[in-house]
């Protein structure tokens, strides 16, 4: 079914996971299930995935497997707008189920965008109304956004101390475009539990 505006994300974030169960789905199938071959390296769908009325962009790929996690298959980026241009938030890293595993802060040169701070790259999750998106896997990602939109806050924290605790050595700039750090800061993802926690205390 379709979710409604006023109900909370752990509530849309299931009726996507139900919608694509139905199907024998997931969110990397949706994105992926039209291709002929998926290609590692290469950046899916193109032009990206447009969502949250456009104001967000996503697209999906895979490094290769000396580069990768054993457990991923590959990971979404994803992208607010800014003004003219696109700022990076995370990288959503995905098992091989079609499952979250973790979200990834990267470092600046990885995507090439704007860098924007913790609040406004919140700001823009809290704009998101995910009932509004036109199809499961936008309603997923919306919805999934915000969700974890606290634990993204405390990611962006960790990130900031990252650079912060290397700005002693060198430029902020300098930082944000050494290519020997990819990754400023993680955290695994356990959606099950993530869901049975949220939705138990909303009913209780």
């Amino acid at each position: 079914m379709q979710c409604r505006a006023e109900d909370p994300p752990a509530v849309q974030v299931l009726d996507c996971i139900q919608d694509m169960g139905a199907q024998h789905s997931n969110p990397v199938l949706e994105l992926l299930r039209d291709l002929p071959a998926f290609v590692q390296g290469k950046k899916y769908p193109q032009p990206a995935l447009a969502f949250g009325e456009d104001d967000w962009r996503c697209y999906y790929h895979s490094h290769s497997v000396a580069d990768a996690d054993a457990r991923e298959h590959g990971h979404f980026h994803l992208f607010t707008r800014t003004g003219e241009g696109w700022a990076h938030l995370a990288a959503l890293a995905m098992d091989r189920e079609g499952q979250p595993l973790r979200w990834v802060m990267t470092n600046r040169w990885v995507t090439d965008g704007d860098w924007r701070d913790r609040n406004s790259l919140l700001a823009a999750i809290d704009a998101l109304v995910s009932a509004k998106e036109p199809d499961v896997l936008r309603r997923w990602l919306a919805s999934l956004l915000q969700l974890y939109q606290p634990e993204l806050g405390d990611l962006l924290d960790a990130r900031d101390a990252r650079i912060a605790g290397l700005l002693h050595e060198r430029s902020r700039d300098a930082v944000l475009d050494d290519r020997t750090l990819y990754e400023l800061a993680s955290m695994p993802i356990d959606l099950a539990a993530k869901l049975t926690s949220q939705l138990t205390g909303e009913t209780s």
